[in-house]
């Protein structure tokens, strides 16, 4: 009988959940929140000599990409991908408006938007105060 082998599925599962599959059975790769197929597809399918057709599927981190800095501060954090944080500090002078700490969510977008950085210790410019 031939028999295709299964290692297991870093960051997901396949379905059945076996190590071994008889030739022409198929498989599905799920991936665990956070990680998305890194193919078109998800199945495969075992062949006559032992190996995978399409070659089985990785599952990959999710990445938000970087959210940027706000005006007149800086962000804490270079790790984009799913679960990392990235903080914000201001400037000297300057408070934070927002959310200090944003996190990667599994649909590939941060669960904040990039906070404001307003200054705490500024003055009217427009002469308000001025002697008439």
């Amino acid at each position: 009988i031939l028999t295709c082998s299964v290692d297991g599925i870093s960051n997901g599962c396949h379905v059945p959940d076996r190590e071994k599959h008889l030739y022409g059975e198929s498989l599905m790769v799920i991936c665990d929140q956070g990680y998305y197929i890194s193919t078109n597809y998800t199945n495969s399918t075992c062949q006559e000599d032992g190996s995978w057709e399409p070659d089985i599927p990785e599952c990959l981190i999710v990445s938000c990409g970087n959210p940027g800095e706000p005006d007149n501060g800086y962000a804490e954090g270079t790790d984009y991908t799913y679960g990392s944080n990235v903080t914000y500090i201001c400037d000297d002078g300057y408070t934070l408006n927002g959310t200090e700490t944003i996190t990667c969510q599994a649909d590939g977008n941060w669960n904040a938007d990039v906070p404001l950085c307003q200054c705490s210790q500024c003055y009217d410019e427009s002469g308000s105060d001025s002697q008439s």
